[in-house]
């Protein structure tokens, strides 16, 4: 009985890789004629992989530092009480759970923000504070 050989492709292209090393998985890098760019279904492969990574990390830093910007213009301006509306009007975004507590001798809610330390017993209003971190 003979073995039925199966037609191994490119990961990435789905071209017939042919009788080369049994392990392998992509094209060989190959030279564009048009432009000179090389094509190289490796690293497209991994590259698309990593994209959806790189993007996420990319809109949670856009994320914070829109709420920051936000919590920092206030402190700058010197207001240090400012109400929700306010902070969502200039991009905060309250709705996400950060780093939440309640202190247990005024009741009041604690949220430890970058740098920053938001105290509000009241739903609309919030105290700023400037919060160095120790660890």
């Amino acid at each position: 009985m003979e073995k039925t050989k199966k037609e191994r492709r490119c990961l990435k292209c789905t071209e017939v890789l042919g009788d080369v090393h049994a392990s392998r998985k992509f094209c060989t890098p190959s030279v564009n004629e048009k432009d000179g760019t090389i094509n190289n279904c490796k690293d497209d492969y991994h590259n698309a992989k990593k994209k959806t990574l790189r993007d996420l990390a990319k809109n949670v830093v856009k994320f914070h530092l829109g709420n920051f910007k936000a919590i920092d213009y206030f402190f700058g301006l010197g207001k240090l009480v400012v109400s929700t509306v306010e902070l969502e009007g200039l991009g905060f975004k309250a709705s996400y759970n950060f780093g939440k507590r309640v202190d247990p001798k005024t009741n009041e809610a604690l949220v430890f923000y970058l740098g920053f330390l938001l105290r509000g017993n009241d739903k609309n209003k919030l105290k700023i504070e400037k919060h160095e971190y120790k660890f």
